[in-house]
């Protein structure tokens, strides 16, 4: 009976969705989104430090970067984005989020994404690209990275010995060596997405965005 049920669901079932490998090359792409970093514990000064983390990912070598934040707004975008930019030397073609209300419209908008996101992927020459509502694998790198990274540093905390830091730039500190330990482990991918990304627009050119659609 459950042969003949697996059966007739694959003859007259619903479709099932199929999913096709995302293929990468370098430059081309950057991802990021923000994750919660409250299940690590971390604490400043004995006091439990409630933050959210902008993560920043290159889909083709994985190379990743972030920074300490506490909401998901255009400010920490704008903040985290920039950061990475500048710390990888170039600008990849295109940077991809998922349904942020800091970038991205409402649907019944015209327009794709807000103003403001778009004077900043325009002032870095990069297009802007979504991931669909119901379709969070589309912003899969980073999401995955999510954890890895999260993995990383909750096994950097615990050689540490314990959570607690004397201040946010303490901890902060600790975050980026434990980025810099994972740029060593990607430290070729991300010198050939580096090369790409310098050919669409080189470290010299780089100018800080002001909000306001022009450079600093």
């Amino acid at each position: 009976m459950q042969r003949r049920v697996k059966q007739w669901r694959g003859l007259y079932g619903p479709p099932k969705e199929v999913y096709f490998p995302q293929i990468h090359k370098p430059g081309q792409l950057c991802e990021s989104d923000f994750t919660n970093m409250g299940p690590l514990g971390v604490t400043i000064g004995g006091q439990p430090f409630e933050h959210l983390l902008y993560h920043f990912v290159l889909t083709y070598s994985n190379w990743e970067t972030g920074n300490i934040c506490y909401s998901e707004s255009f400010a920490s975008l704008s903040e985290g984005l920039q950061g990475a930019l500048w710390k990888l030397g170039g600008v990849p073609r295109a940077h991809k989020t998922d349904k942020l209300s800091a970038a991205v419209q409402k649907p019944k908008c015209a327009e794709e994404f807000t103003s403001r996101y778009w004077a900043l992927l325009n002032h870095y020459g990069m297009e802007g690209r979504k991931a669909n509502a119901s379709s969070p694998h589309e912003n899969g790198d980073v999401e995955q990275s999510h954890y890895r990274l999260k993995d990383a540093i909750d096994q950097a905390l615990m050689l540490r010995g314990n959570r607690d830091f004397s201040s946010s730039s303490e901890y902060g500190k600790f975050l980026d060596k434990v980025f810099e330990q994972l740029w060593a482990s990607g430290a070729a991918g991300r010198g050939a997405e580096g090369a790409k990304a310098s050919a669409c627009k080189a470290p010299g050119e780089l100018q800080a965005f002001d909000g306001k659609g022009g450079a600093q």
